[in-house]
């Protein structure tokens, strides 16, 4: 993956570069390159040269794949960058310094410049500073970079370290390794859903790719095996379903293989994606078209506006699973009883998620510990060890005083 560190001059872009730098080779060999460190090597302050080295440098950032990448985010560098890289292919950390801290910097080189009678150069780049910091107020370096970010992060100037431990850096890096891994065997449909497709990647997310094919999963697996064990090592890999599972200490990728885009179209809409271009990581506008296009038939058909909201739904799942839980009392069967009472619980859930207003990942709701204490549904687990008449009991109490 390529991490752009952008910002103003005098924003703390090499320090926070080199604690990136640190951080990312922990998972892989990384690069730093710095638009600076070409300018002081090919350059000789003309405007032919800022050409020829802003070509030279965005040559260098496509041919290395895992690179940090530090450069203010305007000017001829940009300009080329952004015309070569493909959509969503890279993280943009902005480090937002105020406009003062970076003056002061200056002010402090000040008898540095003076010394080699560079002052005339220090009052040039106050000025400069200060055009910077009015283009950045006025939202064009996100504007400009957007196309090509994959996920946009603002670091505030005062606590770098802080700011670093929020990032979901493993994330990015094991995503761009899958996307590498694909494209070098041919593949060219690839899209994220889940977080990563949402924009909002955290922490704890995994990485849930589908990857559109021809082949089947077990012929994918054995062309990208080698591959994935080179970059995952030390992890565990398996087959489940219609996906490829990777484990890899806290990370888990998901691969979906399939041949239509409508066989996966309801997790896809189960995530909320705002902006399907986003989740284009491998494709162009064709995909982006018929991905919109079944999204948009599958929204407006009647299946999936039914498993939405439906109240009336989830009473009718029930009153249907406290049949079995029942009957499953009477035949004494532990398993099934404690199986069948999981469903009801999360058809509860479900339900009183719905009533409090909460209607996203239903599937499986998130951040929902309010709702869990509130209603008390720890009570509804059953432990085998307890009498499963008297279970069936509070269960029923329940759901004839919250479930209206």
């Amino acid at each position: 993956m390529r991490f752009f560190i952008l910002g103003n001059i005098n924003a703390g872009k090499s320090t926070f570069t080199e604690f990136i730098y640190k951080i990312m080779c922990q998972l892989g060999k990384y690069e730093i390159l710095r638009i600076d460190d070409f300018r002081k090597k090919y350059g000789d302050g003309s405007e032919k040269s800022e050409i020829k080295i802003a070509r030279y440098f965005a040559k260098t950032i496509l041919e290395t794949e895992n690179a940090i990448v530090e450069l203010c985010g305007f000017g001829y560098a940009a300009k080329e960058i952004l015309k070569k890289m493909r959509d969503n292919s890279c993280v943009v950390l902005y480090i937002n310094a105020p406009l003062q801290i970076c003056l002061e910097r200056i002010e402090a080189k000040r008898k540095i410049f003076e010394s080699n009678n560079h002052f005339a150069e220090s009052t040039k780049i106050a000025d400069t500073i200060r055009l910077l910091d009015t283009t950045l107020k006025s939202g064009k370096l996100y504007e400009m970079w957007d196309r090509i970010a994959l996920g946009w992060h603002t670091i505030e100037q005062d606590d770098f370290m802080e700011a670093i431990s929020k990032l979901p850096l493993k994330q990015y890096h094991y995503t761009g390794e899958m996307i590498n891994i694909l494209k070098k065997n041919g593949f060219n449909k690839l899209i994220s859903y889940g977080s990563l497709g949402r924009l909002d990647m955290s922490l704890y997310s995994d990485i849930d790719l589908i990857l559109l094919s021809k082949f089947s999963k077990e012929q994918v697996f054995d062309m990208i095996q080698d591959h994935l064990q080179e970059i995952f090592k030390e992890s565990v890999m398996f087959i489940l379903g219609e996906k490829i599972v990777i484990l890899k200490d806290d990370i888990m990728v998901e691969l979906a293989i399939i041949q239509s885009f409508k066989e996966y179209v309801k997790y896809y809409c189960g995530s909320y994606i705002n902006n399907v271009s986003k989740t284009i990581l491998l494709g162009g506008k064709k995909l982006c078209g018929m991905i919109t296009k079944v999204t948009q038939a599958y929204r407006d058909s009647s299946l999936y506006k039914n498993e939405s909201y439906d109240l009336k739904l989830c009473k009718d799942k029930i009153q249907y699973y406290f049949f079995f839980l029942k009957k499953m009392a009477i035949e004494n069967d532990c398993f099934r009883f404690y199986f069948y009472n999981n469903l009801i619980i999360d058809s509860i859930v479900r339900y009183l998620c719905i009533k409090e207003g909460i209607v996203m990942y239903l599937y499986c709701p998130k951040h929902i510990n309010h709702i869990m204490a509130k209603y008390k549904i720890k009570y509804l687990v059953y432990d085998m060890s307890r009498d499963k008449h008297s279970h069936i009991k509070k269960v029923k109490t329940f759901v004839e005083r919250w479930i209206k």
